[in-house]
């Protein structure tokens, strides 16, 4: 029998399978029971009354446990009485495979029996009830009616299977009918909407956020009105993000009837995409801003490798003109005195070749201008890699401040005789205090206080007009503003070992000035005043170096400067005061400085650059040493054992580093190593003479044996110095 022709019949008739799951009833059971249609058959349990419901479980169980038929009676919740038979139907084999049952009303009699028999058990035979014989109402079961049955039980077991993912789902779920209006929806999707049990599912577009609440309310209206699937990630209030996805009942559009939709969060995946994208933008504005300094130090590099090679060329060029003309001159003298010794006649010089000779005076002034410009660019390329590796370093050391600025500033006298610019230096009151106390000792780099100032005179030596002067100061106190060099109005105080002292110098030159907007750039690096007048030269390097040298020494500089009245630079630094040396010194020594035990000093000046080294022999022939020369290391050392054999000892080793064949820090240690073994019987001095000027280069050598360093360019007077330190 169909299940539209069953549904007529007035007898309540229900289905149950083998694993005791209601798979079919008619609408006459739903009646008897008062089961509205949308509630599920599984659900009857809670039609009965519910004083009765532990009685109707016991004898419900007891008829499935025992496989057989059977009845009971119980009250639905509007306290009528029905009565429920049960019957096993089982295959030809005998093996049980569905019950049959049947709802019905008692008789007014058979009523009375069971209200007072209210608290005895529900179960009864089918003899107690025989006007509802299930005989008679089951054979009313056709085949097709049981065909019907064996699908509907399968149909319900899938539904069941169904309904149970759907409540155990962490997928929010939702039915929802041609019309929008939502069917169903499971415990998941309440929670992921966070809307309350109280709250129809209605309500849902409340829990969506302002930014995607017409988005979605748009794509929604579209699903629904056209029939087709969404597919939309949107925020909620409450933060979360959820990708909402639907699909229409049927493949047919047209035929659709309802849609079902499911909503899944996707926060975490959302948030890490996010995430990844900012990332990806920081990453990418990173990259911008990295091309960007790339290209700008490439620019600044090329800027550095132009200004240094036109600042080099410069005076390189006119070295060699320099050189050439003094050579001719010289060249011209030369065969002017050998005719004179040739002819034996008196030599008398005449007005053209003194003046010839007066030119190669200023001739050779200028060649020292250039190469001490030359040395100041070097130093100024040197420091500033230095400061891009983060190795510039502060190497302090106790002197006497005011001797060791008057040293610094003597270096310009020459160019500044040769120039006529006037130099004036003046002390401050607290300074020549100090200075009179003999109170001026000082721990400092003194390297790099000599770096500042040198790079302040001569940039003043470029501009000024005829006069520079120089402004020295000293003071217990640091500047009274920050960021300011001016010295403090309370300059005083008691000197004490080891306590701060704030040395400060203003150098102010007479010439053009500079306008404001210059002032401002003149600490960048390879930034220039444009207002000169002559040309600033120099790399652009000099101030900006100037500024992280007085910054690294504890102090700051600034400059000040007004068009037409010159311009002032002045810094200050931090040194600690140190104790001066004891006024007894040991007696002098009656030998000259060049001899040893009575005779000249003997010196190898072990040196691969032909030119250097018979530069430095000359040198060395003026100052009253006597000399020889070695090319690399291998000489040297058969040159010492040269002149051990003739007893004729080198007092000093002059030694460069980089040589061909064998360098000077293996030669030095085989030195050392013969010494110690005997082979030389005493300690020679060895003095390394090197262009290789990095603080780790330097210990290196001194680690190696060397007993003292000097790097190049050298002072001759600094050299001659170290040579006669026996």
């Amino acid at each position: 029998m169909a299940e539209s022709e069953a549904a007529v019949v007035p007898m309540a008739k229900w289905d149950v399978n083998s694993g005791r799951s209601i798979v079919w009833c008619n609408s006459a059971w739903r009646e008897c029971l008062n089961l509205k249609p949308e509630v599920h058959p599984r659900d009857w349990i809670n039609a009965v009354k519910k004083e009765d419901v532990v009685h109707v479980l016991k004898a419900y169980g007891k008829l499935i446990e025992s496989e057989r038929s059977g009845a009971f009676a119980f009250r639905c919740h509007n306290s009528d009485w029905v009565v429920c038979d049960r019957a096993s139907v089982r295959d030809a084999g005998g093996t049980l495979t569905h019950y049959l049952g049947t709802l019905t009303r008692p008789s007014v009699a058979e009523i009375s029996q069971l209200d007072q028999a209210l608290d005895a058990t529900f179960l009864a035979s089918k003899a107690q009830f025989k006007h509802h014989s299930m005989e008679t109402n089951f054979s009313e079961l056709s085949v097709e009616d049981m065909t019907t049955t064996t699908a509907l039980a399968q149909l319900e077991q899938r539904t069941t299977e169904l309904a149970v993912l759907a409540e155990m789902s962490q997928v929010g779920l939702v039915r929802a009918g041609k019309d929008g209006a939502i069917h169903w929806v499971n415990d998941a999707w309440r929670s992921i909407m966070r809307l309350r049990p109280d709250q129809a599912p209605e309500e849902w577009t409340q829990a969506i956020h302002p930014d995607y609440k017409e988005v979605m309310i748009e794509a929604w209206t579209d699903a629904i009105v056209q029939n087709i699937n969404l597919s939309i990630t949107i925020r909620l209030v409450h933060g979360l993000y959820i990708h909402v996805q639907s699909r229409l009942n049927t493949t047919d559009r047209d035929a659709a009837t309802w849609c079902m939709a499911a909503i899944t969060d996707v926060t975490a995946s959302w948030e890490a995409e996010e995430k990844l994208l900012r990332m990806s933008q920081q990453r990418e504005v990173e990259a911008i801003a990295l091309r960007d300094e790339a290209v700008k130090l490439r620019q600044q590099q090329e800027l550095l490798m132009d200004t240094t090679s036109h600042e080099l060329r410069n005076p390189v060029s006119a070295v060699l003109q320099l050189s050439s003309l003094c050579r001719a001159n010289m060249q011209l003298l030369y065969d002017e005195l050998q005719k004179a010794v040739v002819s034996e006649t008196p030599f008398s010089p005449t007005e053209s070749l003194l003046n010839l000779l007066a030119e190669d005076i200023d001739g050779m002034q200028s060649i020292m201008k250039s190469s001490a410009a030359q040395g100041r660019i070097c130093e100024d390329v040197l420091s500033l890699a230095k400061i891009h590796l983060g190795s510039l370093e502060v190497h302090p050391t106790t002197c006497s401040l005011h001797s060791e600025v008057s040293q610094i500033l003597s270096m310009f006298d020459p160019e500044l005789r040769t120039t006529g610019v006037q130099k004036r230096v003046i002390f401050g009151p607290v300074y020549r205090r100090f200075r009179e106390k003999n109170s001026l000792h000082v721990t400092v780099d003194i390297v790099r206080l000599g770096q500042i100032i040198t790079n302040l005179f001569q940039n003043s030596l470029q501009f000024t007009n005829n006069a520079i002067s120089i402004h020295l100061e000293v003071s217990l106190r640091p500047p009274d503003e920050q960021g300011s060099a001016l010295v403090p109005s309370d300059a005083g105080g008691t000197p004490a070992i080891d306590a701060p002292m704030y040395f400060y110098c203003a150098i102010a030159d007479n010439g053009p000035g500079m306008p404001a907007s210059d002032v401002a750039m003149l600490f960048q690096k390879f930034t220039q005043a444009k207002s000169n007048v002559r040309g600033s030269g120099g790399a652009g390097l000099g101030l900006y170096i100037s500024r992280l040298l007085c910054n690294l020494l504890g102090g700051e500089i600034e400059a000040v400067s007004e068009e037409g009245k010159g311009s002032i630079f002045r810094f200050f630094i931090k040194t600690i005061q140190a104790k001066p040396p004891d006024d007894a010194s040991s007696p002098t020594s009656p030998v000259s400085p060049s001899t040893t035990e009575g005779r000249p000093m003997h010196i190898l000046v072990t040196e691969d650059n032909l030119i250097n080294s018979k530069v430095l022999i000359r040198q060395l022939t003026k100052a009253k040493f006597t000399t020889e020369a070695a090319e690399n290391g291998i000489e040297a050392l058969a040159a010492i054992d040269a002149s051990l054999a003739k007893a004729r000892p080198f007092d000093c080793i002059l030694m460069d580093l980089e040589m061909p064949g064998m360098g000077g820090l293996e030669a030095i240690k085989h030195i050392r190593s013969r010494e110690s073994a005997g082979l030389y019987r005493r300690r020679t001095r060895v003095v390394c003479l090197t262009g290789n000027a990095r603080k780790e280069q330097i210990q290196e050598a001194m680690d190696a044996g060397m007993d003292d360093v000097i790097t190049k360019p050298y002072v001759i007077d600094v050299l001659l110095k170290a040579v006669r330190a026996l």
